[in-house]
């Protein structure tokens, strides 16, 4: 199934993803990314931001609701295979096989999408991100934070020529100059209209590069906000009384 026309690259409704035994991780979450737009999932671990993220890049099904990816519907395999074909993805953790080297890994991505074209724009992207030294170097031997660099050159370079890209935890272990060179891309990406979906736990940092903002609390979106309303000491308050509210509301 495709949609009509829309502005919104993503849209997410009613999701619900159930654990096996019965608990829902992610409960009636509806949002939209429209093109050209940044959205950040904002909460402390076990609020559900990884999980969204893994049923939008296709790598988990739903339990219930609707999953619309550049029009594309995620429940039906065809629909699955085109939202594939139009996202970037940065996981929050592992995805990089621990035996190849960033240069294997960048070289398997693009031939796999036809895309060799982009290897100069990779070794680009490699040099502001700092990974040239290690570009030969297998990424099992990477820190944390070197691993998540490499991870998001992967979901940005494939974002270059696709629509979409989510970043799960993206500046994670990564210093402030990773985090102001990640903070760049992202603005790039924006301005040549790939809807972003950025997931931290970290409010200063969604501040600085989200348009809005969905503050999440166990498996609930509890508010969504502009950004302005959570820049400055009065927005700290603000985000961490909303996490103070939905704790207190929500069983554990």
């Amino acid at each position: 199934m495709t949609e009509g026309p829309t502005s919104d690259a993503v849209i997410v409704r009613d999701l619900v993803v159930r654990y096996e035994a019965g608990r829902d991780v992610v409960s009636s979450v509806s949002l939209r990314v429209p093109a050209g737009g940044v959205l950040g999932l904002v909460g402390g671990n076990g609020a559900g931001k990884s999980t969204i993220m893994r049923v939008i890049a296709g790598i988990l099904p739903a339990t219930s609701g609707t999953v619309l990816v550049d029009g594309h519907d995620l429940s039906t395999d065809s629909g699955l295979r085109a939202a594939r074909a139009v996202i970037g993805y940065c996981p929050d953790t592992g995805g990089l096989p621990p035996q190849l080297t960033p240069a294997e890994c960048i070289g398997l991505a693009l031939a796999t999408n036809g895309r060799l074209d982009l290897w100069p724009a990779a070794h680009e992207l490699a040099e502001r991100l700092d990974l040239t030294r290690v570009l030969h170097r297998p990424t099992r031997e990477f820190s944390h934070g070197m691993a998540r660099r490499t991870s998001v050159l992967l979901a940005v370079i494939a974002s270059v020529s696709t629509k979409i890209l989510i970043l799960d935890e993206p500046f994670d272990g990564v210093d402030s100059s990773g985090a102001g060179v990640v903070t760049s891309l992202i603005n790039e990406s924006r301005a040549r209209g790939v809807a972003v979906l950025v997931s931290t736990h970290e409010q200063g940092m969604a501040t600085r590069v989200c348009d809005q903002i969905a503050v999440m609390s166990r498996g609930h979106i509890v508010a969504s906000l502009h950004t302005a309303s959570l820049r400055s000491r009065r927005g700290e308050r603000r985000y961490a009384q909303l996490l103070h509210n939905a704790l207190a509301r929500t069983p554990a």
